[in-house]
């Protein structure tokens, strides 16, 4: 059985198309779950402007996998971090500011960060990015998570994933603040 994001007519009018969005996906050894989130990704009714897939020391076929990928849609990047031995969150948050720093020049409205052990319906983007477009102080989003076996399906970190980017203030000339 598979997740479902219930797109509904009124988020179909084009205003969540106009969102651009970017993909920030840490992985390490995650060659038993990474094609299913590519394939997901791949098979979204919105795509996003570039997806970074941040290889974090991966030692089994993640790399291999992606890079099949990376092959096929230009949108798709690998970005390799060097193998370390310890496993902690902080590395995940390493390999996500790498990410970051990859797209950070492109006009983008909504980041995501991407679990790589996920899998959704190909309108669930869309479904996030239509609650973006109709609540202008929306901030956060996301939906719950169910499991299929061992891969979470619609991912609860979610939650915090995908956020709207504020541009930053301009700076007014003369100004020394």
């Amino acid at each position: 059985m598979k997740a479902t994001s219930a797109v509904s007519d009124s988020t179909r009018d084009g205003r969540a198309a106009r969102l651009a969005y970017l993909l920030i996906t840490p992985a390490r050894n995650e060659e038993a779950h990474i094609e299913r989130t590519i394939r997901s990704v791949v098979s979204q009714t919105i795509r996003p402007l570039k997806w970074v897939i941040v290889s974090d020391g991966s030692t089994d076929r993640t790399d291999e996998i992606v890079k099949q990928y990376a092959l096929v849609h230009d949108w798709i990047e690998l970005l390799r971090m060097p193998e370390r031995k310890e496993r902690n969150f902080a590395g995940k948050v390493y390999a996500f500011d790498a990410g970051l720093a990859r797209v950070r020049h492109l006009p983008y409205q909504i980041i995501g960060n991407l679990d790589a052990d996920v899998a959704f319906e190909p309108d669930y983007i869309e479904y996030l990015l239509g609650k973006f477009a109709q609540y202008a102080r929306l901030g956060v989003a996301g939906t719950n998570q169910r499991e299929e076996g061992a891969v979470p399906v619609v991912p609860a970190r979610v939650l915090r994933v995908f956020r709207r980017v504020q541009a930053e203030p301009a700076r007014r000339r003369g100004s020394t603040g």
